[in-house]
């Protein structure tokens, strides 16, 4: 069973690294886990991601709670509330979409929000 902290912790860590590299490196995270089956809880598991934007494989301890819990913090102020969540951000506000994975209903709900 998973847990989303250490991916939570990861792409915050990035985003606090190089803040231009953290969407791509969550896609490439989401990417890791979905297509691919990538274990999130193992830390080597980024190794190769990092790699791939140019950062050290180094990460903080992702199974650190109250980082977890920090990190999530951040996430809910703008209203977050699970990993992976998928939202379009508007002058600084999040307007979080509705769970969706299918790519028909997912399109649909995107084109909608950004009417």
């Amino acid at each position: 069973m998973g847990d989303s902290g250490p991916p939570c912790i990861a792409i915050a860590h990035v985003a606090g690294l190089a803040p231009a590299c953290a969407l791509p490196f969550a896609h490439r995270v989401i990417e890791a886990h979905f297509e691919q089956g990538a274990d999130l809880n193992d830390p080597s598991t980024y190794a190769p991601m990092l790699a791939a934007i140019g950062l050290s494989p180094r990460l903080p301890d992702l199974h650190d709670r109250s980082l977890a819990e920090a990190v999530w913090e951040g996430g809910r102020r703008i209203g977050l509330r699970r990993f992976p969540t998928l939202a379009l951000l508007r002058g600084g506000r999040a307007q979080v979409l509705p769970a969706e994975y299918n790519p028909a209903r997912l399109s649909a709900l995107i084109a909608r929000a950004l009417e």
